[in-house]
């Protein structure tokens, strides 16, 4: 670019010399213009310069790195600056790497995992007779509860009596007084939940008795809180046992499985929400909604599930065993909302083992603060997920005295190779050889897979008596089970655990029974035998549920199976019970394909 001078024009100076002082201004306007005249020949000089540097810039620049880096070449620095480049990018590749297989584990951790950095703080607790002794109608075993205020109130049902009539009870929070106590006809309240605008407790019982059959309700109970009588019922299509209302959103909504139904003012169903089944889901309870959150609350085990509103997982809790006195949680009933993080659980356990007092604790849970927050917007596929497996190896046969699991060097004795199965953080698949292993015992262990062989090769992985207590989850596959006399009444016992035998024998061995468990939920699944037991082939006691899924042959037996205590058999097909002997005792239920016959 180019200046062009300044200059003063001489016809001008008439107008400054018209002044007393013009001619000096005149004077001093040129040598302003002189001196600007200099600076545009400086500018102009500089541009002119730079014109002609920039284009010999472009070549001589560009002949000397070539010629630079065609030394370097030659010379092999070039090989080393690239190499050293190559070797940071890789190495940042890799963290990258490495922090995406962190996130991967730590989102497995959380969905599969559950957390269990926390402890219950214990609020209240309610003690009521249970009738165990003599069959009298005595409610004391809590179902379902709500929050209205600083009261809690909840249903108390009689536990051995076909009865629907159940006792409502009112306590405060604060005081820990009970405030009222009415009965009211609900059946299996099996969940309850205030709705503030309206001033009404919505009861979602499961089941009820019809002609002293015990049958799905199909129902919401509406009561009236103010005076905690019955105004109406409602029919659903659907059965329902947990029930929650969102206080930020104002939603309400109900459950059936992991099904979860959004209704509207006159209980109309509006939306419908999947939610994901974890392998660990346990036996369905209460529900609340929070946040825009469902909440789950399960039994054996006993864990919280939490999920989106399009029914994702992004959380799961691990419920501790609240010990008192030698006391335990036997059921979670439901959990319900405090606000800011914090929730109420309810739980219910016998006093002792007479079974003659039901203990009602509730506690509070700040989930917020004691555990990592819920992580929002985590949308997981679980098609994709695969839990993390520690794999262990066990052979009767291997000489070797360096055992550590390992392939190369198998433990001896499954129960060595149980004794370390110790972080809940995993889950453990024990692959066993054939052979004669000794009594096996799992007391309080995580999720642990036994793996012998196959429906026609499990003889070969005999295993003298199992006992499972308050453990996870255990799944045996292709095992036969012998008779211990240290078991006492059948060479396969389970107590408040969750297991599913596949392809698996026992041999009662003239024992009272194959199969004895309590507070348990098994599965049977692929082809099962049980043969050679004094009484029944299988008894559950103590709420217990037995699902066969499979074909399970009953040979040689007193008979097929019994029921006690609220204990639930049901045989699908291609299973059949055939006509064998079977009894139930206080409120047990057999089905065989979706019908009652005891």
């Amino acid at each position: 670019m180019k200046f062009n001078k300044l200059d003063v024009p001489y016809q001008w100076k008439e107008y400054f010399t018209k002044y007393p002082h013009g001619y000096t201004i005149f004077e001093a306007l040129c040598n302003w213009t002189k001196q600007v005249d200099d600076m545009v020949d400086n500018v102009n000089d500089w541009n002119k310069y730079l014109d002609e540097f920039v284009n010999n810039f472009k070549f001589e620049l560009r002949e000397e790195v070539t010629k630079t880096l065609t030394e370097w070449k030659n010379d092999g620095v070039l090989d080393d600056i690239i190499g050293l480049a190559l070797d940071n990018i890789k190495a940042t590749v890799e963290g990258f790497e490495n922090r995406v297989v962190d996130v991967e584990q730590n989102i497995k951790g959380i969905i599969s995992h559950p957390e269990s950095n926390f402890t219950l703080s214990h609020l209240l607790r309610v003690e009521g007779q249970t009738g165990a002794d003599d069959g009298d109608v005595k409610h004391g075993w809590m179902q379902g509860f709500c929050i209205v205020g600083d009261n809690i109130v909840f249903a108390r049902e009689a536990k051995n009596v076909k009865t629907n009539t159940v006792k409502i009870t009112e306590i405060s929070m604060s005081s820990q007084q009970i405030v009222r106590e009415v009965y009211l006809e609900l059946g299996h309240a099996n969940d309850m939940e205030y709705i503030p605008m309206t001033g009404e407790i919505l009861c979602t019982p499961s089941s009820k008795y019809v002609e002293g059959e015990f049958v799905n309700a199909n129902e919401i109970v509406v009561i009236d809180y103010g005076t905690l009588t019955i105004k109406k019922r409602v029919t659903l299509p659907y059965n329902a046992n947990a029930i929650g209302y969102d206080r930020e959103t104002g939603e309400i909504a109900f459950r059936w499985g992991h099904t979860v139904y959004y209704i509207d003012d006159e209980y109309n169903i509006t939306k419908t929400v999947s939610c994901d089944v974890l392998p660990h889901s346990g036996v369905g309870q209460g529900m609340c909604l929070d946040n825009g959150y469902i909440y789950m609350n399960k039994s054996f085990p006993e864990v919280l599930h939490v999920y989106d509103s399009n029914g994702k997982i992004v959380r799961t809790y691990q419920i501790p065993r609240y010990t008192e006195q030698g006391n335990y949680i036997y059921e979670t009933e439901s959990i319900k909302p405090l606000g800011d993080g914090k929730f109420i659980l309810g739980a219910v356990h016998y006093k002792d083992r007479t079974l003659e007092t039901a203990v009602v604790d509730f506690f509070t849970w700040d989930i917020y603060n004691k555990t990592p927050a819920i992580y929002k917007n985590m949308a997981v596929d679980l098609s994709r997920h695969n839990d993390r497996t520690i794999r262990l190896y066990v052979d009767s046969t291997y000489s070797g005295l360096d055992s550590d699991g390992s392939e190369n060097k198998p433990y001896k004795d499954i129960q060595d190779a149980i004794n370390v199965c110790n972080n809940r953080n995993f889950k453990y698949l024990i692959n066993i050889k054939p052979g004669n292993y000794g009594f096996v015992s799992m007391i309080t262990t995580p999720r642990i897979s036994l793996w012998g062989g196959s429906a026609t090769t499990n003889g070969q992985y005999t295993v003298r008596g199992i006992e499972l207590t308050q453990c996870d989850y255990i799944e045996l596959v292709g095992l036969t089970f012998l008779y211990n006399p240290f078991l006492g009444t059948a060479p396969f016992r389970s107590n408040d655990t969750h297991v599913r035998l596949a392809n698996c024998s026992i041999d009662g061995e003239g024992a009272g029974y194959c199969l004895s468990v309590s507070n348990s939920n098994v599965w049977f699944s692929g082809t099962t035998k049980l043969e050679n037991s004094r009484l029944e082939a299988i008894y559950g006691n103590n709420r217990s549920y037995i699902d066969v899924i499979g074909t399970l042959e009953s040979i040689n037996n007193g008979s097929y199976a019994c029921m006690a205590n609220g204990s639930v058999l049901r045989v699908s097909p291609p299973s059949s019970i055939g006509g064998q002997g079977t009894r139930v005792e206080t409120g047990g239920a057999i089905y065989e394909n979706n019908e009652r016959v005891k």
